[in-house]
């Protein structure tokens, strides 16, 4: 299974740079170069090809603004259309975060736009490969977030943090996910908010700090922010968005002043990342994982609160958890692309003026059963053994989303 992305100039053609994932080897290039002449030739006759299927492969063109055409093929088993489109749309996204809009837009050297776009390769690569992260967010379009009893205290630190390093926006992420954020930092687009949390997990080799120039594609597409993380402990970093001032120097004397004294705290969130609630939270024996997503805030929420046994240790592929996050993942898509009311959208029925809502749904297979909640705005997704009874899905679904919803978790 494999992923290509290959970015070219949408005027003359001219390739900028391309980037494999998976085991599949790099298309030649006369491949390469009649996906991109196909979809000129349209542009010639005023058609925009937009997208195309092989028996293997999902394909999809994308110009932006003029200057650069994204072609993006992968494989059927890892995306689907949809995805793929909005996979374009993202890594043009993280072009602009890493490399601004201006020389995007405007490429005057190709020579050196091509050593430039580098910085940027790991973003992408990072973004190409999200079907086998913890992450959602390609899904659901919603930031990965975690769950604790240690939030509040957390989020007073962050608080405090971000007024000490003069700074509005501040995060702190727990192996990539958000653990609490100020309003400011919330305040940012979904799709702002995701690409931050992406470029932080991209860069593998974490420093004990980094100060990295950013642009966001929303709010400050033209001009550069300065990303400052700091590693608290392995897999946990504070994130702040700062001006010119303060200096990395000054911001690493306050690092251990304010957050020394929640390490242990840090680390027993770490620890519990998987199952992702709070331990006073009973989760039914039969519910393997769930999702659950906040349309209106743009959160995402993961769970896998069962340990493996006799029976569910069936379903595992490399580990269990991997497991039931690619069958979550397969339900969430299939749920999102059948039923746009799970996504908050609006659908007429044909013929007539009265909205359709699609409320609850289910499917079974052999080994395992999914259920899906809307209850605006919010979607639960639950994976479930197979040996509960399909008629009970319904109540034991909506007794936890309204446990979890008490508990104003997301």
């Amino acid at each position: 299974m494999a992923v290509y992305l290959y970015a070219l100039t949408s005027s003359g053609g001219v390739p900028l740079y391309s980037r494999t994932l998976g085991d599949g080897k790099p298309l030649p290039y006369p491949v390469v170069a009649s996906l991109n002449g196909v979809h000129m030739y349209g542009k010639s006759g005023d058609v925009e090809l937009l997208s195309a299927y092989s028996e293997q492969f999902n394909i999809c063109w994308k110009t932006f603004h003029d200057s650069i055409t994204l072609i993006l093929a992968a494989d059927k088993r890892l995306y689907n259309q949809r995805q793929i489109e909005d996979l374009l749309q993202t890594a043009f996204d993280g072009m602009v975060m890493l490399f601004g809009i201006d020389d995007l837009v405007s490429i005057k050297n190709v020579e050196r736009f091509k050593r430039d776009i580098r910085v940027s390769y790991a973003l992408l690569d990072y973004i190409l490969r999200l079907y086998s992260t913890n992450s959602y967010s390609d899904i659901t379009q919603c930031v990965d977030i975690l769950a604790s009893k240690s939030s509040d205290i957390l989020q007073n630190t962050l608080n405090a943090f971000t007024d000490a390093a003069s700074s509005l926006h501040g995060c702190l992420l727990i192996n990539g996910r958000v653990m609490v954020a100020t309003p400011e930092w919330c305040s940012l687009s979904a799709k702002e908010q995701i690409l931050l949390c992406h470029a932080v997990n991209s860069l593998y080799l974490a420093p004990a700090a980094r100060d990295v120039p950013i642009y966001l594609p929303n709010t400050s597409p033209n001009v550069a922010q300065r990303l400052v993380t700091f590693t608290l402990v392995d897999g946990v970093e504070v994130c702040l968005l700062c001006g010119q001032t303060p200096s990395l120097a000054q911001l690493e004397k306050e690092v251990g002043r304010f957050w020394q004294p929640f390490l242990d705290s840090l680390k027993s969130v770490q620890n519990s990342v998987d199952r992702n609630l709070p331990k006073d939270i009973n989760v039914d024996s039969n519910i393997l994982g769930f999702v659950l997503m906040n349309n209106r805030t743009s959160k995402c929420l993961s769970c896998y609160p069962s340990e493996p046994d006799e029976y569910n240790s069936q379903l595992a592929l490399s580990s269990n958890i991997e497991s039931k996050r690619n069958l979550l993942k397969k339900f969430v898509l299939s749920v999102l692309e059948m039923y746009p009311s799970f996504s908050g959208l609006e659908v007429l029925d044909s013929g007539s003026k009265s909205k359709t809502t699609a409320m609850e749904t289910y499917s079974c297979a052999r080994l395992y059963k999914c259920y899906a909640v809307n209850q605006p705005p919010h979607n639960m997704f639950l994976l479930f053994s197979a040996k509960v009874p399909t008629y009970a899905m319904s109540t034991v679904s909506r007794k936890l989303l309204e446990v979890v919803l008490k508990d104003r978790i997301i």
